[in-house]
């Protein structure tokens, strides 16, 4: 089986290096054949640099795509084009999901055949979860959650990052339509008109780290634009 991990690396380049050799360390231990693709902003060339020269194998290979901007929902588009594996799972690659939780995700497609698309819930009660850095993110959660429950959903954490979906044919991405920072309920919506199966599973989620603290997110925009 081959897995096909897709992340953004955007201004990442302090945490490239340890936490790819975390990814490669923990995956070796499984007989899974993981495809990493990562989405880097043309302009990065120290993080375009240091992938470039990492040693690829035939159980652990790279695919870098280059993009224009920091366009989270761009490079999620551009890496599932990419994508070759069984399985396609989005991350962010601060990785504030521990790995353990991404061969649970794995684990939870490959034993439910009917099951398409499994997403991350980070609000658990029973996790103890610690993620949302500020009032204004709960509040744009909730407007999203309520939109996504009107159309018929019941879901926890509809702008989780965290995203595992089932092999599928590449001609229906002419039908996913992208954009914005949260790009989540794009695929959610996708997944819906399409009729597969989508379960939501409690995640652990890690404290936010300085580096996130001080990420700059497109949040006024975001909160205009699933408010409208």
């Amino acid at each position: 089986m081959k897995v096909s991990l897709i992340s953004p690396l955007f201004k990442e380049s302090s945490l490239f290096a340890p936490h790819l050799q975390d990814i490669k360390s923990f995956f070796s231990r499984f007989p899974i054949d993981i495809e990493l693709i990562v989405a880097i902003p043309e302009q990065d060339s120290e993080t375009l640099k240091d992938i470039s020269t990492e040693e690829q194998t035939e159980k652990f290979s790279f695919k870098i795509v280059k993009v224009k901007s920091n366009d989270r929902a761009k490079a999620i588009f551009a890496g599932l084009e990419a994508a070759t594996g069984d399985i396609l799972l989005t991350f962010s690659w601060d990785l504030t999901i521990p790995l353990a939780e991404f061969f649970n995700f794995i684990q939870e497609l490959f034993q439910n055949p009917t099951i398409n698309v499994v997403l991350g819930n980070r609000f658990d009660a029973k996790k103890k979860n610690s993620y949302v850095r500020s009032s204004w993110h709960k509040t744009l959660n909730q407007i999203i959650t309520e939109k996504l429950r009107r159309q018929g959903w019941a879901l926890s954490d509809p702008l989780t990052p965290f995203v595992a979906i089932r092999k599928f044919d590449k001609a229906l991405l002419n039908q996913l339509h992208l954009s914005g920072w949260y790009y989540t309920p794009s695929i959610i919506n996708w997944a819906h008109s399409l009729n597969w199966q989508i379960e939501e599973v409690s995640v652990v989620s890690r404290p936010s780290t300085n580096h996130q603290k001080t990420s700059r997110i497109p949040l006024f925009r975001e909160f205009l634009r699933h408010l409208l």
